[in-house]
C-alpha cells in the first residue's frame, strides 16, 4: 500500500492472532503470518534483542516481533498510516468498574453456560469438519461436549467433528487415557490418537526449515507436522483447543486472590478465617499462608521477585546479554493494563 493514502490495520481485542507490518518511506506490508510478510517485503530478518529479552522473561512487548523492522499491532489498538505517518490507539478496552452481579450462583452458571455454548458454536463455522483436541481434561472434554450438543441441534454448519488426543502410554505419569476414554465413550466415536513415542519431542533442525518466531511447536515438530498433514488430508481448517482456560477461569487452587483482596478491603475476621481454611487446604502453618500468600503479594514487584526467587536468570544466558536486555527486570510481571482496584482483579489481568 502506498504509504500517501489512508491505511487502517485494527488488532483484535485479545491478540489471538498477531498482525505484523513494516514500514519504510514508500510502502507499507502487512500480514498475519511473518513468513509471508518476510518473503512478500523482502525484508532482512534481523533479529530484535529486546523481543528476545522479552520473551526470555516471559513478557515480550506487543508492539515487537522477533525481527527490528517488523512492528507488531498491539491487540485492542489500530494502526493508522496517514501521509506517511503513523498513529496508533485504543479501539478496544475492559472497564474496570463495570461488574456483573446476580441474585444467586445458579444466575452466574446459566450465564456462563450460554456465554460458553455461543463461543463454541461461532467457531464451528466451516464447510469441512472441525477439529478438537481432547486430553480429557476439563476444559476441552468441556469444549467436545459443548460442541457435540451444538450440532447436535442443528447449529452448526460444520458436519463432522473430529477429536485428536496426544497420548504417551509408556509413561508412568500419563493419566489422560481414562479420562480421554470416557468423552469417546459418550461421544460413540473414538478419536484420533498420537503417540509420542515417535512423534513428541524432535528439535527441529535448522537447514529443515525457516522458524520466523519461536513457540512450542520448535520442540515437537513431528506432532505439528503429523497434526498439519491429517487435517489437511481431512480438508479441517478449524482446530479446537482447550488452552487457556485455566488462566480464563482461574482453577488454580491458590490463596492469593481471596486473601489479598480482604486486606485491600479491610476486612480483618473475614482475612482470619480466610487464612484458617486455606492452612487447611495447603496443610501449612497460619503464619506462613499469611505472610506468602497475603502479605507478599501485595509487596512492589521487586520486593516480590527477591522473596520469590524470581531474578535468578537462566545459568546459560550470557552475563552481558543479562545485563544489556534488563532481564531481571524483565522478569517482573508487567502492570495491569486495565486499572483494576482489586488485587485479584489485577494480578487476572497481567
Amino acid at each position: 500500500a502506498d504509504v500517501n493514502v489512508s491505511v487502517r490495520k485494527p488488532g483484535d481485542p485479545f491478540g489471538t492472532r498477531t498482525l505484523y507490518y513494516s514500514l519504510n518511506d514508500e510502502r507499507v506490508v502487512w500480514s498475519s503470518t511473518l513468513e509471508e510478510l518476510i518473503v512478500t517485503a523482502g525484508i532482512d530478518p534481523e533479529v530484535d534483542d529486546d523481543y528476545v529479552a522479552g520473551y526470555l522473561a516471559l513478557h515480550p512487548e506487543m508492539s515487537l516481533s522477533p525481527y527490528k523492522n517488523i512492528s507488531a499491532v498491539v491487540p485492542g489498538f489500530v494502526v493508522e498510516i496517514r501521509e506517511g505517518r503513523l498513529k496508533s490507539r485504543r479501539f478496544w478496552n475492559l472497564d474496570p468498574e463495570h461488574e456483573i452481579r446476580y441474585p444467586n450462583d445458579s444466575d452466574y452458571e446459566e450465564q456462563f453456560r450460554q456465554l460458553f455454548r455461543e463461543a463454541v458454536r461461532c467457531r464451528l463455522r466451516s464447510d469441512g469438519p472441525v477439529w478438537a483436541e481432547l486430553s480429557g481434561g476439563l476444559d476441552s472434554s468441556s469444549i467436545v461436549c459443548v460442541a457435540d450438543q451444538v450440532m447436535e441441534a442443528g447449529e452448526a454448519s460444520t458436519s463432522r467433528l473430529e477429536t485428536v488426543s496426544y497420548v504417551d502410554e509408556h509413561s508412568s505419569t500419563f493419566y489422560d487415557r481414562q479420562f480421554i476414554s470416557v468423552i469417546e465413550e459418550f461421544r460413540g466415536r473414538a478419536g484420533r490418537h498420537l503417540q509420542s513415542e515417535k512423534h513428541w519431542v524432535s528439535f527441529v533442525s535448522p537447514e529443515a526449515t525457516f522458524i520466523s518466531k519461536p513457540h512450542t511447536g520448535v520442540c515437537v515438530e513431528g506432532t505439528h507436522k503429523w497434526l498439519s498433514r491429517e487435517m489437511r488430508a481431512d480438508n479441517a481448517t478449524v482446530l479446537l483447543s482447550g488452552l487457556g482456560g485455566d488462566q480464563l477461569l482461574w482453577s488454580v487452587c491458590e490463596a492469593t486472590p481471596a486473601l489479598t483482596d480482604l486486606i485491600y478491603q479491610r476486612q480483618p475476621l473475614a482475612l482470619h478465617r480466610q487464612i484458617q481454611v486455606w492452612s487447611d487446604i495447603l496443610k501449612q502453618p497460619y503464619l506462613r499462608t499469611l505472610w506468602q500468600d497475603a502479605i507478599v503479594p501485595l509487596m512492589p514487584q521487586p520486593l516480590i521477585a527477591i522473596f520469590q526467587r524470581q531474578l535468578k536468570p537462566a545459568p546459560w544466558l550470557s552475563r552481558e546479554f543479562v545485563k544489556t536486555a534488563d532481564l531481571k527486570e524483565r522478569v517482573l510481571l508487567p502492570p495491569d493494563p486495565f486499572g483494576y482496584r482489586l488485587p485479584s482483579s489485577r494480578r487476572q489481568a497481567g
